[in-house]
């Protein structure tokens, strides 16, 4: 097993990582699977990850923690992470692993969101099991295939098996089911259970996004705003983000009012910047609500208005946005003097 130190607080398992940097392929591997037989120590069904120290990982350790949340919501473990520099948050939020595992501040203040139970852990979507699919999966349903898939890859009625979810992504891709390409697109590009390759990923991801699925256009914008096949080209980054963010992909429309507002890939366009931040911020985006505020405070690209700016403020504020409450208050106290 990796080095890995852990401790118990308040009947939490918290594990920390002995390196600055999870670099090398077949460590964060051992790693990946050190942290998965440790699920077999959470006492109650809590488990915190801590980031403390941590500069840099690869896409690789990524995926390591995409297959650690799977075992843990199979098991019934709650888990959590903390202790994530500001650099990684942003990696964290790029590839959506702040959707899948609650990322806390502290590890003090992730422990005190386990002692208040403010996290459960999530209710699958479909309740069904391999029994369900089988038969139908081993005719050669596409949809089968995938449904299957997804239950090796929860441990749905079957033992969890990520090498035999892999497996049914790829016949279910093979027959152009787009959720699919998608997923097995994500395998590739995390390395879960398979060799990393962001080449056969970026194909994958283009497949299922050419059929409109918007998950894999974000991720194409992904890929191509960050050159992670190799080829970095805003304007097809741009192109990609856009699609999805018409196919409603919340963070996709908030990317997009930062392309528009740059001009990255794009001709500048500030119309079009705001059109994409109050789509995303009437979807409730606690960021995008607190930049459409601070334009109507500024007047920038907008008429000021401080009544609007004191409404985005609040609707941020209430989800927890802390700049954007310290800017209300602020703009509260500018109005009263």
């Amino acid at each position: 097993m990796a080095e890995l130190r852990t401790e118990f607080v308040d009947d939490v398992l918290v594990v920390y990582f002995p390196e600055h940097e999870l670099m090398d392929e077949d460590h964060n591997r051992q790693i990946g699977t050190a942290l998965i037989e440790l699920t077999a120590q959470a006492r109650g069904g809590r488990m915190l990850v801590s980031f403390r120290g941590v500069e840099f990982v690869t896409s690789s350790m990524l995926g390591q923690l995409v297959m650690l949340n799977k075992r843990c919501l199979s098991h019934q473990i709650v888990l959590k992470i903390c202790d994530v520099s500001p650099d990684l948050r942003t990696i964290f939020k790029i590839v959506r692993l702040d959707t899948l595992v609650a990322i806390c501040g502290d590890r003090d203040s992730a422990l005190q969101d386990f002692r208040s139970g403010e996290s459960e852990v999530s209710k699958m979507e479909d309740l069904s099991s391999a029994a369900d699919y089988q038969a139908a999966a081993e005719a050669g349903d596409a949809a089968a295939q995938f449904a299957l898939g997804k239950c090796y890859e929860e441990g749905r009625g079957v033992p969890q098996d990520f090498r035999q979810a892999l497996q049914w992504y790829e016949k279910a891709a093979a027959l152009g089911h787009a959720t699919a390409q998608y997923s097995l697109g994500n395998c590739y590009a995390y390395g879960i259970d398979i060799d990393q390759d962001y080449q056969q990923a970026l194909a994958w991801f283009k497949k299922a996004a050419e059929q409109g699925h918007a998950k894999s256009q974000y991720m194409l914008g992904v890929s191509y705003s960050h050159g992670l096949a190799g080829e970095q080209d805003h304007a097809q980054a741009a192109r990609w983000y856009e699609r999805a963010a018409e196919a409603g992909d919340l963070e996709a429309q908030v990317i997009m009012a930062e392309v528009y507002l740059e001009g990255r890939g794009v001709t500048q366009d500030t119309q079009r910047a705001m059109h994409w931040l109050r789509a995303a911020s009437d979807r409730g985006h606690a960021d995008a609500q607190a930049n459409l505020a601070r334009f109507y405070a500024s007047g920038e690209f907008v008429q000021r208005n401080l009544e609007k700016a004191r409404h985005w403020y609040r609707q941020a504020a209430s989800q927890g946005h802390q700049a954007a409450q310290q800017a209300l208050e602020d703009l509260e106290d500018e109005t009263d003097s």
